[in-house]
């Protein structure tokens, strides 16, 4: 069979073997093998051009790629040394999970494998796919501000400065690269205010998940 002609953004047949290549680091491409021969067939239909994105973005697209988020309510700041924690527990696949979290001044974020909590305790959480268009749903679960009676292993520890003086600002923290979490396991990922006085705050978990590591 001769190699497609692709460059008209020609759509493959059903029987077209495709996969993703990655072609620098954590960048693929869309590849197909046609009677054999292997050949990248996403390309722009203007100037046929290579066109990739990266795998986390693909997952996205594939419907596979959550998102929980949570901000304290206006008028409503967070105490200091108050907490706020987004306890999860995950299925029969692996999470692949990114995680942030703002504060108006300092702030502490810990990760935690296996802690103990209290059955019912906390607050449910909607699991968003970020795939509007998908009917996929997460084997992730996740309970806001549940009670957590022993932290477990704590497998990250981060202290975020606010800042100090005229030009204070708040503390943020982002999460990269991600956390591949272990199936049917309990974590916790909480942030404590540190800032001295009440302060508003937000957390935030994304991931993606795959049948296996």
């Amino acid at each position: 069979m001769p190699d497609k002609d692709l460059s008209q953004g020609q759509s493959l047949a059903i029987t077209d073997m495709t996969r993703y290549t990655e072609i620098a680091t954590d960048v693929y491409a869309q590849t197909v093998a046609v009677g054999g021969a292997q050949g990248a067939w996403t390309q722009d239909r203007v100037t046929g051009a290579l066109t990739t994105i990266r795998y986390p973005h693909h997952e996205i697209h594939s419907g596979s790629t959550y998102l929980v988020s949570y901000k304290s309510p206006d008028g409503a700041a967070i105490a200091d040394d108050g907490t706020i924690n987004l306890v999860i527990t995950t299925g029969s696949r692996y999470a692949h999970m990114e995680f942030r979290a703002a504060c108006g001044g300092d702030m502490e974020a810990e990760l935690l494998e296996g802690p103990t909590v209290t059955a019912g305790s906390g607050n449910a959480t909607t699991e968003f796919n970020k795939n509007r268009g998908s009917s996929r749903t997460a084997t992730t679960g996740v309970r806001r501000d549940m009670t957590i009676t022993d932290d477990g292993v704590r497998i990250e520890n981060e202290f975020i400065a606010g800042g100090t003086g005229g030009n204070a600002i708040g503390g943020a923290s982002a999460e990269r690269p991600e956390w591949i979490l272990n199936v049917g396991t309990v974590y916790a990922f909480r942030i404590t205010n540190r800032a001295g006085n009440a302060q508003p705050m937000s957390i935030a978990i994304e991931w993606y998940e795959e049948s296996s590591n």
